[in-house]
């Protein structure tokens, strides 16, 4: 029933978790490399026991793909944590559009048959270089920006590995039958997350020695690592379903965007200071809209 619904709507609830993603760490300022290494071990632990009894894809591309996710994770999903307890999570959101062209011009160099797809619909060509041009215009009043200017350096990682992510997510999905892709999507996390157990592990003994012991049984830090955990866990699944069904994974991103809306109301909500320019950011989620509306019909 799941895989009968439309991949945009998946891609609308991925929207409000990760804007919650964005916005935990904004409120709470934990150390993002101890929650990101509970949150592998959480989601192990958990699905475990679950994983033995899955439908998986037998294919060895979904096993490679969902092990390099793991990787890409680790080190994007950490710096999102640090980016937004240091500059917020509006500026972080109103950048982040800038990763849907990178996932979209990537999928497009990949997919030879979407390429061709694209290429044979000329006025559809058109409005996404129309939706180009409207980047652009964004870009140039981030410009004026200073807060966005400052927070940019801390992103450029985050766009790329967010970039790479969605695209290795498509391809890992691609290899699952429709009545397999619950499957598939639980899989995906309970493999993706003991690799993160595992680089997150390894990094803090052979960085950090054993000095981190104190801080890793934090309360707080085990309430957020939870909070992060549930978080991660939910958005990756209805994301999953969502890049099994849409053309090009930038697609979904696009839809993502409307995070950058809930955390911008949160802000005003929270009267959390912010003096970036909201309309620059809100420029680059107008012309990813526009994108999945020009690519959809």
């Amino acid at each position: 029933m799941l895989a009968s619904l439309p991949w945009w709507l998946f891609a609308i609830v991925f929207s409000i978790g990760f804007a919650a993603f964005m916005l935990l760490n904004q409120q709470m300022k934990l150390r993002a490399d101890l929650m990101i290494a509970w949150r592998g071990i959480i989601l192990t632990l958990l699905f475990t026991p679950l994983g033995f009894f899955l439908d998986l894809p037998q294919a060895p591309g979904y096993y490679l793909a969902v092990i390099a996710v793991g990787f890409a994770a680790c080190f994007t999903d950490m710096r999102v944590l640090r980016a937004t307890a240091e500059v917020g999570g509006g500026p972080v959101s109103r950048l982040m559009p800038i990763s849907v062209w990178v996932s979209f011009g990537l999928w497009t160099a990949i997919d030879g048959a979407y390429r061709e797809r694209l290429v044979a619909t000329p006025a559809q060509t058109a409005g996404v270089l129309g939706c180009l041009i409207l980047c652009v215009l964004a870009v140039s009043m981030l410009r004026k920006d200073k807060v966005s200017q400052q927070a940019l350096p801390l992103i450029i990682p985050i766009i790329i590995g967010g970039a790479i992510i969605d695209n290795l997510n498509k391809f890992a999905m691609s290899f699952a039958a429709p009545d397999q892709l619950l499957d598939a999507a639980l899989g995906y996390i309970w493999l993706q997350n003991i690799t993160i157990a595992l680089i997150m592990g390894g990094r803090m003994v052979f960085d950090r020695g054993w000095v981190w012991r104190e801080d890793m049984f934090a309360r707080r830090l085990l309430i957020g690592s939870a909070m992060l955990a549930f978080i991660i866990g939910s958005i990756t699944v209805v994301r999953n379903f969502a890049m099994a069904g849409a053309p090009n994974p930038g697609y979904v991103g696009a839809i993502g965007l409307g995070a950058t809306v809930l955390v911008i109301l949160f802000n005003r909500w929270q009267k959390v200071t912010d003096d970036s320019k909201i309309w620059a950011g809100l420029a680059f989620v107008a012309s990813a809209v526009m994108l999945v509306i020009l690519t959809s019909s």
